[in-house]
């Protein structure tokens, strides 16, 4: 049989969305002249199958005919192609609503077969996504999720309904039962790994930008492994086993290389051990605060021999104020990193798994380990409890490990038998490391913990043992690997032009982004316009999805973040994508706006700093000397030299606009990066002023720890009036800023304002911003009332909290009175410990305004007081002190009550009342 017309469009297709698969027919393909025909023998009911696969199968005719029983289905898993027409059958069966299919078929000659004769793209209902998997091999299962599990969600896997071809598999049930379990194994790994979240993705991309001076100078870090071939590594972490046989390692250094994980360096250096290497990956700024800066201080000499390899996505003071050799690398299995870095920088990637000890197993194996020795590796609690060995992680870590054990903690193997506890992440940690080691060819990977979880794939052995195998016995090192970075840095020479050229790129593409993103709004509102029958509305809908997927291919950290809304929203898309009831209409509606307008949030986004990408470039070799022109990392400034320069630079910077802005926040940056903000010797006044720079970029966590130093600062001093307001409202903006992962603290932000009117009771910016302030709260709790993450009685509380403080905010003091006294009596049973505070400022409060002038104020008080005498048993059972002045009230009411002091540590009322009306 000659290859058809259909071949070559199906192959197209292919090679665009699949082009592994596409390359696998293709070489099948080479070796023939002809195409193979199968084999068919008609029977009774139906037929056999055979020449196309191993063993003849039997196929039972499929009408294409819509089965009503899967209406409401999204996904399709069709197990087996069969011989045609069974599959073009198969699609045509499905319901129009069909969002993606997943064709599993292990015998690629029966699938060329029916490529040849079927337009499968087009057999399949208009918008649904299309993939095909041949084998259980990661690679494939992945290239087949790319294509329709991924833009759709993975939890809409959960509804999928899978289709068998019964003669397939009935003779190849092993083989598709692997790749259906490989399958669904590579989706739920898919799932547990969501925690790079929209918000992750882009603080992991404003912090590579902010990494640049770093990442521009990485050499190719994977030459290394000719100078240390069959070099035995050892990857040291901080589990509680480490306190078992850390002491072995002191006098191995000059035979061996040793890896710490961040964590595990201090303990070392206090150990007298100089580990080679350091590995860092994670974002959050508490990384250098509460690890490195310490080490930068306290073991500065002995780091300055040390080799940083940190993360693109980590703080940039890591490298900045980095003594020693650094290197900063991108994450090969994040798509972001490898647009960015990769594809735009030209940065080094280094597969890095989900933490610091995946990523050292790496660099041990790319750098051409034999044999690399794990320590510390417990990933289980210690045998009393302990989640990491002294002097490693710090208090807060641990009690967050503490915490995961007590809640949903569970027994895994031991390495050394029996069992040990661990957590869902650890044991997540576990099987990223059981699927790394199989891929190290030629690599022995020892468990030398001796204690905490089995990590399948090692050989478990004490240390002393590995050290007697593989290092005792070996000659010193002849180099380190930082001495070979800081050499490699020195004779490389980075493509800077053609890097500026690449942001240029770049920035053309997130632009056009931004006007098919306007398009696809105008699309979606003409779908729900009223008069529109539910076809026509399911036909635009399909546009809408496929000019999004689009979108999403034109750039990869667009299609990382959509990945991401399509698992939060995908099941909810599924369920409404038929667009028949007004219900449906308006939620497709919402999810769709929900999506384009996150999406423009992150096209400004992804513009901004890719602008000051490229002005950070001119200042690096304007203002530096051309350091990464030459391949040589800035080096760390001096505390009292950055204090020195800060202000002239925070002047310069008030003084420009436009893209010369961009270049005076650059020079801004770099010092605050090289240098720790926190231990210079700054002025108040200099650190607010730090924050608002900060805050102006968007960065609003780090600014609120400088607002909290400039705070504490201040604190005891005397100030004019107008820089104490000044200094409240700026707080209060800084902390009820959202900036990606850092949740605003709006109560905070209430109270600097409240402090602030102590102040400046008339300033008439004051209610606007706690008006604001609240508003932002309450759709913080919308948003958490949405996701599930809070339930509706927290929320209904706070909901009416926040609108009896509007209504205070707006000077209404009478309809605050009635909404927080309503308050009081719809909660006192439910939430008594929330609602008393509430109470006794109403009490307060109605006594001061008894005799006011404003009579609508007085009648209020009035009324409130009606109400406290008709429920008199609230204030003993809250132990809320009545007011002499309500005291003498209800006296007069025939209530013979007496009452605690105010001072009187209970606070409660002594007596109460025979009757309540």
């Amino acid at each position: 049989m000659k290859p058809s017309p259909l071949l070559e469009q199906n192959l197209r297709t292919l090679r665009t969305l699949q082009p592994l698969l596409a390359k696998k027919i293709e070489e099948r393909l080479s070796a023939w002249q002809d195409l193979p025909e199968p084999q068919i023998r008609e029977v009774r009911n139906g037929r056999w199958i055979s020449g196309l696969s191993p063993v003849p199968f039997f196929q039972h005719p499929v009408e294409a005919r819509r089965d009503k029983r899967l209406a409401r289905k999204s996904l399709f898993l069709l197990l087996g192609v069969g011989a045609p027409p069974y599959l073009f059958h198969r699609f045509r069966s499905l319901p129009k609503g069909t969002l993606g299919v997943v064709v599993f078929e292990p015998n690629l000659d029966l699938l060329i077969h029916t490529l040849n004769l079927t337009s499968v793209y087009l057999a399949v209902p208009e918008g649904c996504h299309l993939s095909f998997l041949v084998s259980a091999d990661v690679p494939d299962i992945r290239e087949a999720m790319d294509v329709n599990i991924r833009p759709m969600g993975s939890y809409i896997v959960a509804d999928a309904e899978f289709l068998l071809h019964d003669g397939e598999t009935e003779a190849f049930g092993g083989v598709f039962r692997q790749m259906r379990d490989g399958f669904l194994r590579e989706v739920r790994a898919h799932i547990d790994m969501l925690g790079n979240s929209p918000e992750d993705t882009l603080l992991g991309f404003r912090q590579m930008v902010l990494n640049l001076p770093w990442l521009l100078t990485t050499p190719d870090l994977g030459a290394l492994a000719e100078h240390f071939r069959e070099v035995p590594f050892i990857c040291v972490a901080s589990g509680p086993s480490l306190e078992k046989n850390l002491h072995l390692l002191r006098g191995m250094e000059d035979r061996c290389v040793i890896i710490a994980a961040d964590t595990a360096l201090r303990r070392l250096l206090v150990e007298g051990i100089r580990p080679h290497v350091v590995v860092t990956l994670e974002r959050p700024m508490q990384m250098y605060n509460k690890y490195f800066r310490p080490l930068v201080e306290e073991h500065a000499e002995a780091c300055r021999d040390i080799l940083l390899l940190s993360q693109g996505v980590s703080p940039p003071q890591i490298p900045g104020r980095w003594p020693g050799p650094k290197a900063v690398v991108g994450k090969m299995e994040v798509p972001v990193d490898r647009w960015f870095m990769h594809s735009v920088l030209k940065s080094f990637l280094l597969r890095s798994g989900m933490s610091v000890a995946h990523m050292a197993l790496v660099v041990a194996a790319m750098w051409g380990a034999t044999h690399i020795a794990l320590v510390g590796q417990d990933l289980a609690f210690g045998e009393e409890g302990q989640s990491h060995a002294e002097l490693t992680a710090d208090v807060s870590a641990r009690e967050v490990e503490r915490k995961r054990g007590q809640e949903g903690g569970f027994d895994v193997p031991g390495s050394l038998g029996g069992t040990v506890r661990t957590t869902n992440v650890w044991f997540l940690f576990i099987k990223v490391f059981e699927m790394f080691i199989p891929d190290l060819r030629g690599v022995a990977v020892h468990d030398c913990t001796e204690g905490g979880a089995l990590i399948r794939g090692t050989e478990v052995c004490p240390l002393a043992e590995f050290l007697d195998r593989f290092v005792l016995s070996r000659e010193p090192l002849e180099t380190t690997p930082g001495a070979l970075v800081i050499r490699a840095q020195r004779e490389r020479t980075p493509d800077i032009a053609g890097v500026r050229g690449r942001i240029a790129r770049s920035l053309e593409e997130i632009r056009a982004c931004g006007a098919a993103l306007d398009d696809i709004g105008a699309a979606v509102e003409r779908a729900v316009a009223p008069g529109l029958s539910p076809e026509r509305r399911r036909q635009i809908a399909g546009r809408v999805a496929t000019d999004l997927d689009r979108v999403h291919v034109t750039n990869p950290v667009l299609g990382f973040i959509g990945q991401s809304y399509a698992n939060l929203a995908g099941v909810v898309m599924a369920r409404t994508r038929w667009l028949e009831t007004v219900a449906e209409v308006e939620e497709w509606a919402r999810i769709q706006r929900e999506i384009l307008q996150a999406h423009r949030v992150n096209v400004a986004f992804l513009d901004q700093w890719l602008r000051y990408a490229d002005a950070l470039i001119g200042v690096l070799l304007e203002e530096v000397g051309g350091a990464p022109e030459r391949g040589v990392p800035l080096p760390p400034l001096d505390n009292g030299e950055a204090a020195d320069r800060f202000p002239e630079l925070l002047r310069r910077l008030a003084a420009e606009v436009g893209e010369a802005r961009n270049a005076a926040m650059a020079r801004l940056n770099l010092l605050v990066a090289r240098s720790d903000a926190g231990l210079s010797p700054w002025t108040a006044g200099e650190r607010w002023g730090l924050a608002l720079f900060l805050h102006a970029q968007g960065r609003a966590e780090e600014a609120v720890h400088h607002m909290e130093r400039a705070y504490g600062e201040y604190d005891g001093k005397e100030l004019p009036t107008e820089q104490i307001v000044a200094f409240l409202k700026d707080y209060a903006r800084i902390v009820a800023t959202h900036d990606l992962c850092f949740v605003p603290r709006y109560r905070l932000a209430r109270t600097l304002l409240d402090n602030a009117r102590r102040y400046a009771p008339e300033d008439p910016e004051l209610p606007a911003l706690t008006e604001q302030m609240l508003q932002g709260l309450q759709g913080y709790l919308d948003d958490l009332l949405r996701s599930g993450m809070a339930g509706k009685p927290e929320v209904d509380f706070e909901a009416r909290r926040i609108a009896a403080e509007k209504l205070l905010n707006a000077g209404n003091l009478p309809a605050t009175f009635a909404a927080v006294w309503r308050l009081v009596l719809d909660f006192e049973e439910t939430k008594p410990h929330l609602v008393r505070p509430f109470l006794l400022w109403l009490v307060k409060t109605v006594t001061n305004c008894l005799d006011a002038a404003d009579p609508a104020i007085q009648n209020a008080a009035e009324a409130a007081v009606e109400g406290m005498l008709r429920r008199v048993s609230l204030f003993p059972r809250l132990r809320v002190p009545l007011s002499q002045r309500l005291l003498e009230r209800f006296d007069d009411a025939g209530l013979k009550i007496s009452v605690a002091s105010a001072e009187e540590e209970s606070g409660s009322i002594r007596g109460i009342p025979e009757k309540e009306e």
